[in-house]
């Protein structure tokens, strides 16, 4: 049986992330072009890759073992990266004036994210 509404919200949770992934990276990039990375955005830029795959898999298998379909499962893997990129987005953008990336407790309308006017 197809799920139309969960592989709606799969396609816009990776669209998401990829948009905050893309803003996460454009900003460290620059911070580190600069000389500006602080010892402890270089750890957790590494550190949280590691807390967001354990978080993966666990969410990823708890709907698994609940009998989701495979986008509810996929979904469900793909939101705590999502989760940490768009947090990241946020707090690498401040003091910049600019921020691209919906905020991370927006519900997911599928209306299509605008630039926020800080």
């Amino acid at each position: 049986m197809r799920d139309g509404a969960g592989l709606f919200r799969l396609q816009t949770a990776w669209t998401r992330l990829a948009m905050a992934a893309g803003e996460v990276i454009v900003r460290r990039s620059l911070l580190m072009a600069q000389g500006a990375m602080t010892a402890a955005e270089a750890t957790r830029m590494v550190a949280e890759k590691q807390a967001a795959f354990a978080d993966s898999a666990e969410r990823a298998a708890r709907a698994m073992a609940g009998g989701a379909t495979a986008a509810r499962i996929a979904e469900a893997a793909l939101t705590p990266y999502g989760r940490r990129a768009r947090a990241n987005a946020k707090r690498l953008g401040r003091g910049t004036g600019s921020r691209f990336v919906a905020p991370a407790d927006q519900a997911c309308d599928g209306a299509r994210p605008r630039p926020s006017s800080r």
